[in-house]
């Protein structure tokens, strides 16, 4: 196994320029190893996605040119369920962090407040993605963040606010940490 993975490892290094490794199955080893060293185009696996599952599932799905898959779920959830119900399915709560993804979620949300991977739980005001990408581009609602305006309570998730614009807001993470009818939405999961 690890002479096999060795083998694969050091063939990618050095592929698609004649070498062979191992030499081609006669004596010094053959047995179980013996088709490791056929040849492999240089780019192999280059180009193939890092999910390559099909995009399909929630009660809606979309693809982003840069293949990322994005899933609505219409089921509205607090943000700490919703984080777990996309990790449940391995994927997590969506990172719209470039305007083509941001374009394609906010297709998907309509309508509709849906959470994303978005917020300043950790720090406040200093807003971060879920998985830890950059946050550089940007999509809130021309008076967010305000962490609920003054209003009394803490407003460190973000969702698309399909309801207005479609652009983003903070607003609580759970129901009962604001007004009422706020803290659960429905969430969109990427992979």
């Amino acid at each position: 196994m690890l002479r096999s993975t060795l083998c694969s490892l050091l063939a990618v290094m050095v592929g698609g320029c004649g070498v062979e490794i191992g030499g081609g199955g006669g004596g010094g080893g053959g047995g179980s190893d013996s088709g490791i060293d056929s040849p492999r185009p240089v780019d192999a696996g280059v180009d193939v996605p890092v999910d390559a599952r099909p995009c399909v599932g929630g009660d809606a799905a979309m693809t982003s040119a840069d293949g990322s898959c994005f899933l609505l779920f219409t089921s509205a959830r607090s943000y700490a369920d919703a984080t777990t119900a996309c990790l449940a399915i391995n994927a997590k709560l969506a990172v719209t962090s470039t305007a083509d993804r941001y374009a394609v979620a906010k297709t998907l949300a309509g309508t509709r407040d849906v959470f994303i991977g978005l917020s300043d739980a950790a720090t406040e005001m200093t807003f971060a993605w879920i998985d830890g990408t950059p946050l550089v581009f940007t999509a809130w609602d021309p008076a967010e963040p305000n962490n609920s305006a003054g209003g009394g309570y803490e407003e460190d998730c973000v969702v698309i606010a399909g309801g207005r614009a479609g652009d983003w807001d903070d607003r609580p993470c759970a129901a009962g940490v604001g007004p009422a009818g706020t803290g659960l939405y429905p969430y969109l999961c990427q992979f």
